[in-house]
């Protein structure tokens, strides 16, 4: 990554500084992947919620999860090494980061998942996003 935090303006550099956080949380994901399954089935049991089923389906879900999230954050990762250039798609993420913390609200809430998870997990993805759309904004000049 460049460091451009002296050409930047103050909401890029911070928008930059957000992008390249989340994406280095999400690139822990990648962890979970190698996991033995039953650590994961333990670590479910302490979250409160009943455990996963030891399926074939439950092991693929997990691990192809965190995968995902493993890829969307080397993707986040390399969109914060150049802000400025990559604006609009950030921009674009933080509209696509309000849908997606809706739509995980409901799922989370129609799944029964804890209160707590709820609120922790779909209102957060949305504040992330309106915040990246008003730090990356259009008339925001880069320095």
């Amino acid at each position: 990554m460049t460091d451009l935090s002296e050409e930047l303006s103050p909401e890029l550099n911070l928008a930059a500084k957000l992008v390249m956080l989340i994406g280095l949380c999400d690139l822990l994901a990648a962890v979970v992947i190698f996991l033995p399954m039953t650590l994961i089935y333990e670590l479910t049991r302490h979250t409160g919620m009943e455990p996963l089923p030891a399926i074939p389906i439950a092991d693929y879900l997990v691990r192809i999860a965190a995968a995902m999230y493993a890829l969307f954050g080397g993707m986040l990762v390399f969109l914060s090494s150049d802000i400025v250039r990559y604006r609009p798609a950030v921009r674009f993420l933080g509209m696509l980061a309000i849908i997606h913390g809706g739509v995980v609200f409901a799922v989370d809430s129609v799944a029964g998942m804890p209160v707590w998870w709820r609120w922790s997990e779909g209102p957060v993805f949305g504040l992330i996003g309106v915040l990246l759309i008003i730090l990356c904004r259009p008339n925001q000049s880069p320095n």
